[in-house]
């Protein structure tokens, strides 16, 4: 989260307070947003809670995702292995994403 100068995206279907625990680490005024599944168990307040504390979250849903993608300013991006509200519990992949074409298909299709 530290590497990102500008806007995080995250995709992952399974966000919750956990996840916002890990977005809290980025750096003061670097926006994050969140693609998840319609029935995520986060809440507004819980939206709002962060975003008083580390602006600027905008959360989204897709169902359109299984993979999990972790983008960085539009141009690096990592695929992982299992959800970020996961990290620390058990060993998962992340795997760095080579070529910007990867990165702008993912992006396109969010905003399809």
């Amino acid at each position: 989260m530290q590497r990102a100068k500008r806007k995080i995206v995250l995709v992952d279907g399974y966000v919750d307070t956990g996840t916002l625990n890990i977005l809290a680490k980025k750096r003061p005024g670097i926006s994050a947003t969140v693609w998840t599944h319609p029935k995520t168990c986060l809440t507004e307040r819980d939206i709002a809670t962060f975003n008083a504390q580390y602006p600027t979250l905008e959360v989204r849903h897709t169902a359109s995702f299984h993979d999990r993608f972790l983008i960085l300013d539009g141009a690096e991006g990592y695929l992982i292995g299992a959800s970020l509200k996961d990290a620390g519990k058990k060993s998962f992949a992340i795997t760095k994403l080579e070529g910007s074409s990867i990165i702008e298909s993912i992006i396109a299709a969010l905003d399809e």
